[in-house]
């Protein structure tokens, strides 16, 4: 019996820059070239992933920035009319918006969308409910934050979207040895009494670094952040405006002393700076679902949080950190930071070893893949979606 062809599959996102949605598409474009004949379609030209380790993918980037967005919708339309993909899967809200229009133009091929995150920007917010009903034949999500979103603000029916976690890679992500740890923290110059914070994201207003510095400045106040606590950032710039603030507000706090900037680590260097340190802090304002965090339980750390920042309820309060109400003075955070400072080691270890066990069991990617390739045959075949309906607060995890 002759085998069939296998279905080509078009992945469109904005672009392959440093961030966590787009390793997240990374990941899953590596585990579907086996069963689709996949092309992934960059708008801008702007790609920091290495996508040369997965030898089945083909790479197009439409240049959106030097062809001007008319010339390189043109593009997008001639990529759809010529190669006839039999599906489109688009990710992010600017690829989400051209890859529709682009549909309506040619021929319609089936198209289903993804949305990474909640605080869709305004412009895309306004049509996503008409597109999602004119042209999509489904809308993944990955969080409850933004199943939410999408239903009460864009008007997204939910049985027209499913909620598929992300993928976490536990061979990348694991538990360090002992020597794996010494070995990173002597390799980052840190003292064997040293309590390693990690706060690890991009200098951004969801990030809210800002509010970590309020939350130091009160702790340091109080006397309650020892001179052996140390502070690591690692993350790209991503609003300048709101990046350049983030130094004066650290002397502000008095706590530049004890905070060394990373910049940019790549996801290979992730593992070792989760080794090397003690907890994870992500006091963000708004979050989908926060692969760091992910990765972090899964190398046997404890987070603290804000619960804007733990909608699907990752952490557990009090068994694999603290989860603090998101508030202007950031009073509920510094507490928690006191709260996980008081813990010894032993505590601490604890915590981050329930976070593991944790993740291990919500977020196998072989059931990470199989939702999404469901999805997609799903599609194909014209049946409906397959899973419950994505109503606000359902899938939350337990």
């Amino acid at each position: 019996m002759t085998r069939q062809a296998p279905r080509r599959l078009l992945l469109v996102v904005p672009s392959m820059s440093q961030g966590g949605a787009e390793r997240q598409i990374l990941e899953l474009a590596k585990r579907l070239v086996d069963d689709f004949d996949v092309t992934l379609c960059t708008l801008y030209e702007d790609n920091h992933y290495d996508t040369s380790s997965v030898a089945a993918l083909r790479r197009i980037d439409l240049g959106l920035k030097k062809r001007g967005p008319l010339r390189a919708f043109r593009a997008l339309v001639a990529l759809l009319r010529e190669w006839r993909p039999d599906l489109v899967q688009s990710f992010m809200d600017q690829a989400n918006f051209w890859v529709r229009l682009a549909a309506l133009l040619a021929g319609r091929p089936p198209v289903v969308t993804s949305v990474r995150g909640p605080w869709m920007r305004w412009r895309y917010l306004l049509v996503e409910g008409w597109l999602d009903r004119n042209v999509n034949r489904g809308l993944i999500v990955n969080s409850i934050a933004t199943a939410q979103e999408m239903i009460e603000w864009a008007g997204v029916p939910p049985e027209r979207l499913r909620i598929v976690h992300n993928f976490l890679d536990f061979d990348l992500f694991r538990l360090p040895s002992e020597y794996e740890r010494q070995t990173a923290r002597t390799q980052l110059g840190i003292a064997p009494d040293d309590v390693v914070l990690l706060f690890a994201g991009r200098l951004s207003l969801q990030k809210h670094p800002l509010g970590l510095a309020i939350a130091l400045r009160r702790l340091q106040k109080l006397g309650s952040l020892p001179s052996q606590v140390k502070i690591l950032m690692a993350g790209r710039a991503r609003d300048r405006w709101y990046a350049q603030l983030v130094p004066s507000a650290l002397r502000w706090a008095g706590v530049e002393t004890q905070v060394r900037a990373l910049g940019i680590v790549s996801p290979a260097e992730m593992p070792a700076l989760y080794a090397a340190s003690d907890v994870l802090l992500l006091p963000s304002l708004w979050e989908g679902m926060p692969n760091v965090v992910l990765e972090a339980h899964a190398c046997g750390l404890p987070a603290v949080v804000t619960d804007k920042a733990n909608t699907d309820g990752i952490v557990l309060d009090g068994e694999t950190g603290f989860v603090a109400p998101l508030e202007w003075r950031m009073r509920s955070y510094s507490d928690a930071l006191a709260k996980i400072l008081a813990c010894g080691f032993t505590e601490r270890r604890e915590m981050g070893r329930k976070g593991y066990e944790r993740v291990r069991r919500l977020f196998d990617p072989a059931r990470v893949r199989a939702d999404f390739v469901a999805i997609y045959w799903a599609v194909l075949e014209n049946r409906a979606l397959p899973g419950e309906p994505a109503w606000t607060g359902r899938h939350k995890s337990r």
